[in-house]
């Protein structure tokens, strides 16, 4: 035989069989007009391994699945024994897989759980099949408006994630089943030129025709970078956050440079600095509050001014006054002019204890009690009325000249004890009358003027002032300690340990959750909220059988039955019962839900409510929102579980796989997952028709 291959047999046929134990991405085809369509006399097994060829130089990107129509050729010809696939072609699929049995069969798979039975191969989005399935829903329905802007009046909204039409221009990469693709759309029609990546839980990453790029996830969003990090916005921008924000440096500084003005509102503000805090501005620093402290632990207060410091308290209504204490140290004030003014009176109080102290300037501590008022000129004292200078004991008057003391009245200078006046030279009397007493005043009565005699004068006794009360300044006015600053409140974490807050509750229940992600408050992802333990129940619970002596309640629920045929009166309680406890005023503390039926704050809003309208509604008026979210997904009957839980997949079977296990939304949903170890359609329903009334 001559080299290469001679006498190829071509042939067309359907793939019956793609699990190739050896991995190897080989696929069983049976041949029109070479293999037998009696499967009686050709079994599936029977039939020979095809190896699919692929234009690359590895393995072909994708394994065509049974059903699907391909063509190729044997190596070996006429004898049939080893064909390749060099392609697909466009064919209906009305295969059902080998293992799939007869309807007697215990495997039996009907044909409605087959996703592509009795549909050509090209994807929904090229051949417009089925378009309204998938995740296109969710994401349509979870586009976010009016999202509030910390600027009043700068509101902005989602760009909507495209929703790909029947489009035989875009390129279309898929997951296994579908659910997860790829669009490279260059149409000159529609949207345009795009690029979209879509996941199943309704996450999304978008390029539109005016190469706007949006990241949707209804799930967590984690950034992490082993290197730098940069981010550049040429206009505004603008963040959104429904809980917590924080920012961690870990290493080196922290920096913000704003070119305008920077306002930060908030409940408390509370700046901790483990070194120096520094604030410094140009033009003026304003702070003003209901109180304000200042409190230095372990140095100084300092404050200076280049031009004055001025301070003002007190108002004609409450009096406050201005305290200064320094109980354990010295209050300095030294100034090129010092002026004391009080428009009631002035007091000045010493206890006279002696202290320690190292006051030198202006003029150094001598002997440490008592006042000192010291002047290198002038000292005047000057009073409209009255002045009075007591010591209870000596009082000293000294001049390094001359003394002069003088009064336009009567001067009395008197001691109880003996009083000397003496001088280096002359001593001078001189007066119109000079009496020097020897005890009797009657002895002056009647002299000529310029007599000297021996009788005593009556004395002019001065009048004594109270004596001041020992009062400290500590009795005044005590000095508030504003007190530690608290620190700043705990990060969000994802744990449960006692040095941070979880974010949310583990999924310890078997009530109904998030049909995509945690925390979502998209309205068709995550229809409801999370019920189950979180719900905190405030108020007092309604009960099935109150619910049924309502006559509003009774009354509406005749409305929605008539309206929506197939719909119970026992389906619709057993969702209450699942959901709240029928609780109206239940409160789910982690994703804010509300109410009978758990509508979480993005439901609500679709629907033209607030959680707080909600929770204030009485049972008939929440009933009324429900009929209005039946109505808004379309529900005309059948199962209400689904509805509830994951309203985008109420059209498929129940032997729907919602979620597979190890997805995200199965973890979190145990309550869900059937005897089979697998969330379906029918295990979400029979979670709520399960439920017990109470």
């Amino acid at each position: 035989m001559a080299g290469g291959f001679r006498n190829l047999l071509w042939y067309v046929g359907v793939v019956e069989d793609r699990h190739d134990a050896t991995n190897d991405g080989r696929i069983k085809v049976r041949a029109f007009g070479i293999h037998t369509e009696d499967k009686q006399a050709m079994p599936t097994a029977d039939l020979p391994w095809a190896i699919v060829l692929d234009g690359s130089y590895g393995a072909a990107q994708k394994i065509p699945e049974v059903g699907d129509w391909c063509f190729g050729f044997f190596m070996d010809g006429d004898d049939a024994q080893h064909p390749m696939v060099m392609g697909r072609i466009p064919g209906i699929n009305l295969q059902l897989p080998s293992e799939a049995g007869t309807p007697s069969d215990a495997n039996y798979v009907p044909i409605e759980s087959m996703p592509k039975y009795g549909k050509p191969p090209l994807h929904r989005h090229l051949g417009g099949e089925d378009a309204e399935i998938g995740q296109g829903p969710l994401q349509a329905a979870a586009v976010k408006g009016g999202i509030k802007s910390a600027i009043e009046g700068e509101d902005w909204n989602e760009p909507p994630i495209i929703s790909p039409e029947k489009n035989l221009d875009n390129t279309v990469y898929t997951s296994k089943n579908d659910n997860n693709y790829v669009v490279l759309s260059d149409s000159r029609e529609g949207d345009g030129t795009y690029i979209l990546i879509s996941h199943a839980s309704g996450s999304a990453i978008q390029i539109d025709s005016h190469g706007t790029i949006l990241v949707k996830s209804f799930g967590d969003t984690y950034n992490s970078s082993e290197g730098f990090t940069m981010n550049r916005t040429e206009l505004d921008s603008h963040t959104n956050v429904g809980g917590d924000w924080a920012l961690k440096v870990e290493r080196g500084s922290g920096k913000v440079w704003i070119n305008g003005d920077l306002d930060i509102e908030c409940e408390n503000f509370n700046v901790t600095a483990r070194g120096t805090a520094n604030i410094n501005a140009a033009a003026g620093t304003n702070i003003s509050g209901g109180k304000v402290g200042l409190f230095a632990t372990s140095d100084d207060i300092n404050l200076a001014a280049n031009a004055n410091i001025k301070m003002k308290a007190g108002t004609p209504i409450n009096f406050g006054g201005i305290y200064g204490q320094a109980v354990f140290g010295d209050i300095h004030l030294d100034s090129y002019k010092m002026n004391l003014y009080s428009s009631a009176y002035t007091k000045i109080h010493s206890l006279g204890t002696p202290a320690v102290s190292t006051q030198t300037l202006p003029f150094p501590d001598v002997g440490h009690l008592g006042i000192d008022i010291n002047s290198t000129t002038s000292l005047r004292m000057n009073s409209l009325l009255t002045m009075d200078i007591n010591a209870v004991g000596a009082l000293g008057i000294n001049a390094g000249a001359a003394l002069g003391i003088k009064s336009v009245g009567t001067m009395d200078l008197h001691a109880t004890g003996q009083l000397g006046l003496g001088a280096g030279g002359l001593v001078n009397m001189d007066g119109s009358l000079v009496l020097i007493g020897n005890g009797t005043s009657g002895a002056t009565a009647g002299l000529a003027a310029g007599t000297i005699t021996s009788a005593k004068a009556a004395q002019l006794v001065q009048s004594g002032t109270a004596t001041i009360p020992p009062l400290s300044i500590t009795e005044i006015a005590t000095v508030v300690n504003p007190g530690d600053i608290p620190p700043s409140r705990v990060p969000v974490g994802h744990t449960t340990n006692s040095a941070f807050r979880t974010r949310r509750p583990p999924p310890a229940t078997s009530r109904a959750s998030d049909d995509t992600t945690d925390g979502s408050t998209s309205a068709s992802a995550r229809s409801f909220a999370n019920a189950a333990t979180a719900i905190a129940k405030r108020g007092n619970y309604v009960g099935a059988s109150v619910l049924k002596d309502d006559p509003e309640f009774q009354a509406k629920m005749k409305d929605m039955l008539e309206k929506y045929p197939g719909l119970t009166e026992e389906e619709l309680l057993r969702v209450m019962q699942g959901e709240s406890n029928f609780n109206t005023n239940a409160l789910n503390s982690d994703s804010g839900a509300v109410g009978l039926f758990q509508f979480i704050p993005g439901t609500a809003e679709m629907l033209g409510y607030t959680t707080g309208e909600i929770q204030n509604m009485s049972a008939s008026e929440q009933l009324g929102v429900y009929d209005k979210y039946l109505e808004t997904f379309n529900y005309s009957g059948g199962n209400l579980g689904i509805m509830q839980a994951a309203p985008a997949y109420a059209s498929r079977g129940d032997s729907y796989e919602v979620y597979a296990p190890g997805t995200k939304a199965f973890d979190q949903n145990p309550g869900w997952v059937g005897s089979d170890g697998k969330i379906t359609v029918g295990s979400i329903n029979s979670y709520y028709t399960n439920q017990a009334l109470g």
